[in-house]
């Protein structure tokens, strides 16, 4: 046997509602630039499952910038450091990495030369410094504001300046090098969220919460201008077209406008299909051209001629934590946003995908999932049960919930066996109403039914796991196994009639066959080669092949008939939570990285 990786879909941009965010490019390579966890996704818009991938920062990232001269990028994290790290080699060798203030980086601009660095953010005495790339000594001061910056960039031809905006409703302007603070504009009434030089450097724009576009003397810092604006929400970001003649503008009213700068009128509104607040467009970009922008789900956006979007790319902003592979070839994943979505290829191409239109979303993390005719069942730890009809997309939150935090759901039957930690539910897959409940001595902590939907096994916190019979609307206790693992179960999974698994949190994994009675097929230490805590197991469709994976990070396969492996190491950064097979010859996996990764398995 053997393992490679097929496809992946990145994470997509980690934005917070009512926060600016500092989406960029990569020219040369056609990628939109921005970060998810400890990574830097530098991902082509042509082409969405070509992306650049670099783990460079020891803490979250919070936005990345390419250098003029497309050779670096500097990537600011969540604690205040600045990692500059190299493009042109594939070691992506670091060049400087530096603590530029006490909180989270909000924005970074380099100097035309490549030598300066200015980074702002969310400091405490602080808000920002400017230094030098090689070595990272200070080249003046970023002070005046009183409030986090929201947003800063430098003028790249000589003579060199910076402009930064604040929350405290100023636009600051510096002269240098050394840079010194020269003048501040007080001209915006609420949070000024973003401002950018053009390409010429002979003005820059502010845009703020007030709903103004303000246009700058790009040498003198002074007000040279004002365009009249027709946005009804707050004007989160701004970016000027290649030519200089253009500017986008993305809004909190759900809209992407492109405005002549001369003329000081909208060109074009450009608008996403929803109008809910996961719409708002939080961040925008060029990239060759192309206005691309980021909304508040974390989609991106890539417009063409037209008023809608040409291609969105999606993505997951948080941990993935169940997958289901449906009948008909698409994956349904979900996270701890919480977010659902639809990919039509079985996970292969993000630009594939579907947003399940929805009036409220679940309120806490979707901690199971599975499939009942057209429509997969999720639940959640907000005790919420909902649908997502794979036909009509239409997402729906039933009328009951179940309590005590639901950590399984599988189809017996008729009806859901949900599992919680107050005990056993069968529940109408309606209305989520209960038609009967197992009231258990233990804490289930997961759940699945063979394939038929006559028998469940339920897994325990206390190191045991339980085979129930499903009698109608009731579930009868059949068989319990209390002394075969050594730590709580945390996955179990069945392989169609007569044969499951269960694994636990000390990595055992054992096998079981159930007809009129139980009987083990793999004891403990047989299959005990993860290093740390199972977290999801699943069968091959034929049954001969198991798929697990780990908080180990890695994934691994296994021939039942021999009892052979082979591994699938690193396979999600921080953990393997869910994983699924898209057939006999490919698994698609979900981590703790919120990334989504198919896997050929050749036998």
């Amino acid at each position: 046997m053997s393992i490679e990786k097929n496809t992946e879909i990145c994470p997509a941009p980690t934005t917070t509602r009512g926060q600016p965010y500092s989406l960029s490019s990569y020219e040369e390579k056609g990628s939109v630039v921005y970060g998810n966890g400890l990574f830097v996704y530098l991902r082509s818009i042509e082409d969405a499952g070509t992306a650049i991938k670099v783990h460079r920062n020891k803490h979250p990232v919070s936005m990345a910038r390419v250098s003029p001269s497309q050779k670096y990028c500097a990537s600011g994290d969540k604690n205040g450091n600045v990692v500059v790290w190299a493009l042109d080699n594939e070691a992506r060798t670091v060049k400087l990495e530096t603590q530029v203030i006490a909180g989270a980086i909000t924005d970074i601009a380099w100097s035309g030369d490549n030598q300066r660095m200015v980074a702002v953010g969310e400091g405490r005495d602080s808000f920002g410094a400017a230094f030098l790339v090689d070595g990272g000594s200070s080249v003046g001061s970023v002070a005046g504001h009183t409030k986090s910056i929201t947003s800063c960039d430098f003028r790249k031809e000589r003579p060199f300046r910076i402009v930064t905006c604040s929350e405290d409703q100023e636009v600051n302007f510096f002269e240098g090098p050394p840079f010194k603070f020269k003048l501040a504009q007080k001209e915006h009434s609420n949070t000024v969220n973003c401002v950018k030089y053009s390409p010429s450097g002979d003005q820059f724009v502010s845009v703020s919460s007030d709903k103004q576009i303000l246009l700058y003397d790009g040498k003198t810092g002074e007000k040279a201008g004002q365009i009249p604006c027709d946005h009804t929400g707050s004007i989160y970001s701004v970016a000027w077209s290649p030519c200089g003649k253009k500017i986008a503008t993305a809004s909190a009213d759900k809209t992407v406008k492109i405005w002549n700068v001369e003329s000081k009128s909208c060109e074009t509104t450009m608008t996403v299909q929803d109008k809910t607040v996961d719409y708002m467009q939080m961040g925008v970009t060029y990239v060759k051209g192309t206005p691309v922008s980021v909304t508040f789900n974390g989609d991106i956006n890539i417009f063409g001629s037209g008023p809608t979007p040409s291609k969105v790319l999606r993505g997951h902003m948080k941990p993935v934590t169940t997958l289901t592979a449906t009948k008909c070839g698409s994956v349904v994943s979900a996270s701890s946003d919480p977010a659902v979505l639809i990919w039509s290829e079985g996970a292969r191409n993000s630009e594939k995908s579907t947003r399940p239109a929805a009036k409220k979303m679940h309120g806490s993390v979707i901690s199971a999932s599975t499939q009942m005719g057209d429509n997969i069942i999720t639940v959640s730890l907000d005790d919420t049960v909902a649908t997502t009809n794979l036909k009509s997309g239409e997402f729906k939150i039933l009328g009951n919930k179940v309590s005590g935090g639901p950590n399984g759901v599988t189809v017996a039957g008729a009806n859901l066996v949900i599992t919680t930690n107050k005990g056993i539910f069968v529940v109408s897959p309606d209305t989520a109403e209960e038609k009967s409940k197992v009231a258990t001595s233990f804490t289930p902590t997961c759940c699945a039914a063979s394939a038929s939907g006559k028998f469940v096994v339920v897994g325990a916190k206390e190191k045991k796991f339980v085979v129930y019979a499903v009698k109608g609307d009731k579930l009868e206790q059949v068989t319990e196994v209390a002394d075969q693992h050594k730590a709580a179960i945390t996955a179990v999974a069945w392989g169609g009639d007569s044969k499951f698994a269960t694994a636990d949190s000390s990595r055992e994994i054992m096998t079981w066959e159930y007809t009129d009675s139980l009987k083990q097929s793999t004891g403990p230490g047989d299959m005990a080669y993860h290093t740390a805590a199972v977290k999801c197991l699943s069968f091959s469709p034929d049954g001969k092949f198991l798929a697990s994976g780990s908080v180990d990070t890695h994934i691994l396969i296994w021939n039942l008939a021999d009892k052979s492996r082979i591994k699938q190491e690193a396979a999600h950064l921080g953990g393997v939570n869910a994983i699924a097979w898209n057939s006999s010859q490919e698994v698609v996996s979900g981590g703790q990285d919120c990334a989504i990764r198919t896997w050929t398995v050749r036998q």
